[in-house]
């Protein structure tokens, strides 16, 4: 009889262990992984440039519920900050075009070296009026536009040092 209730007790133990831990891997899974699991999830979403993932709030415990806002919030700020500078860059494009057409149609040339006096930038309708052609020049050493007469190297050592330098031909 004593081996018996004991037998009996141990099987009850077993039973109770074997319940108590099937509910704590549930619980646990509930509780932590599937919540992390939906946060690591978002993290790649976001990561791959799905700026309006976001958490569902309210669903986790307290810990991960504000950690889910924390990341809520970081993909409104990213993607608030990606608005603005496709805006910005689309602002920017516009008045490069803007600046292109209105030098393209001008009377002048205009024209930016490098400081080793090599061509970066040129244009201006006045170029046509000499014949050439604006890409052509790029790379070129500014002689290759300007005679020395017309713009020296003490002009051009003096406009790199921050003076205002042009010139009329």
């Amino acid at each position: 009889p004593a081996k018996q209730a004991m037998q009996l007790e141990l099987a009850f133990l077993l039973v109770i262990t074997s319940a108590a831990l099937a509910l704590a891997w549930s619980g646990g899974d509930w509780l932590l992984l599937r919540p992390t699991r939906a946060l690591a999830e978002l993290a790649r979403r976001l990561g791959a440039g799905e700026l309006g993932a976001r958490a569902e709030l309210g669903s986790y415990p307290q810990e991960i519920d504000d950690l889910a806002q924390a990341l809520n919030e970081m993909a409104a700020a990213l993607e608030a900050r990606q608005q603005e500078a496709r805006r910005l860059t689309e602002e920017a494009l516009t008045m490069n075009r803007q600046l292109e057409a209105l030098l393209s149609g001008a009377p002048l040339v205009l024209f930016s070296i490098d400081r080793q006096g090599a061509i970066t930038f040129a244009a201006g309708a006045g170029l046509s009026r000499f014949g050439i052609d604006p890409e052509g020049l790029i790379g070129q050493p500014y002689q290759a536009f300007l005679p020395e007469d017309q713009f020296s190297p003490q002009r051009l050592q003096r406009a790199l040092q921050g003076e205002e330098a042009f010139s009329v031909i």
